[in-house]
């Protein structure tokens, strides 16, 4: 994400000049009308969650360059240092709150977080819970450089489960999956980079037509539009594709026709952008928050 932080965007040019990259296309959908450009789905870079909200396909990429496709349900345990959880964040640095919620807040989400429903708030420093207050909508906590903050809602703190955080208790953050995923993605340490979209394109080598919740809209399926979308094929490489015009359906046909056994669509429209070995294949025609970028060495 530009400058690993949420909301903000550059040109496709400038991102490529940043990242010295090989291979740099447009990733996740992002809410690119809103003041706020949050991207739409899971965001991993480097091992850490910059963004996470579960419900749509996923690639995830390990150190060692393995991939796997599925929807992973991901939630962030705070743990104690013998991996004991204490407690759990249902998303990472996502704008939604209410009673039943529990999240987590980065400094990737900004210096601080305005409370819209009242709740708990921790404040974890250096490793150490450094502060807890409950909170009425409204209210507005830092989220300091050095650490993080969790969001419970009013529900989650008033349940007789719920253990009230100790100041100077050391925790440390552990991603997984709150069930299995059906199509096996494991979601350990050695992933480091997760990327989303939808439709699904291609499972299990099939073509998919069901449309996931939010992509219903013509815009997304039968219009002929610019599109990116990405896939695995049965050696495991990675297929990336990127297309003047066309519908949903013929991006399925294509994903399959080259090979893949999984792929999904990514954001597309005036997103599409694809760089590669010097030449910007697809220039976009709005700047980016998200993208996916590939070193050949």
């Amino acid at each position: 994400m530009v400058n690993n932080t949420l909301g903000a965007t550059a040109s496709f040019k400038n991102i490529v000049n940043a990242s010295g990259a090989d291979a740099v296309v447009n990733a996740n959908f992002f809410e690119a009308y809103e003041s706020f450009k949050i991207p739409i789905g899971h965001v991993m870079v480097d091992g850490n969650f910059i963004y996470a909200s579960s419900g749509l396909s996923s690639l995830g990429i390990t150190k060692d360059g393995q991939l796997s496709i599925g929807r992973p349900a991901v939630f962030v345990g705070i743990n104690d240092m013998s991996g004991k959880r204490l407690w759990a964040a249902y998303e990472v640095n996502t704008p939604y709150q209410g009673e039943y919620l529990a999240t987590l807040y980065t400094p990737a989400f900004g210096n601080s977080i305005t409370i819209k429903a009242p709740g708990g708030m921790m404040t974890v420093r250096n490793g150490a819970v450094s502060a807890y207050e409950y909170k009425a909508a409204g209210t507005t906590t830092a989220i300091p450089s050095d650490g993080y903050v969790v969001y419970f809602g009013n529900d989650a703190v008033s349940q007789s489960y719920f253990t009230k955080p100790v100041i100077g208790t050391r925790v440390q953050l552990d991603p997984y999956l709150f069930k299995a995923d059906a199509e096996g993605f494991i979601l350990d340490k050695n992933v480091e980079s997760i990327i989303s979209g939808a439709p699904r394109l291609v499972q299990d080598g099939h073509i998919v037509t069901e449309l996931e919740d939010g992509f219903k809209e013509a815009r997304f399926t039968t219009s002929s539009t610019p599109r990116t979308a990405i896939g695995i094929n049965r050696e495991g490489k990675l297929l990336i594709a990127s297309v003047k015009s066309a519908t949903i359906q013929q991006m399925r046909e294509l994903m399959l026709n080259l090979g893949c056994v999984d792929a999904f669509n990514l954001d597309g429209g005036a997103s599409t952008a694809m760089y590669y070995n010097g030449s910007y294949i697809r220039t976009p025609g709005r700047e980016l928050t998200t993208t996916l970028q590939i070193w050949e060495k």
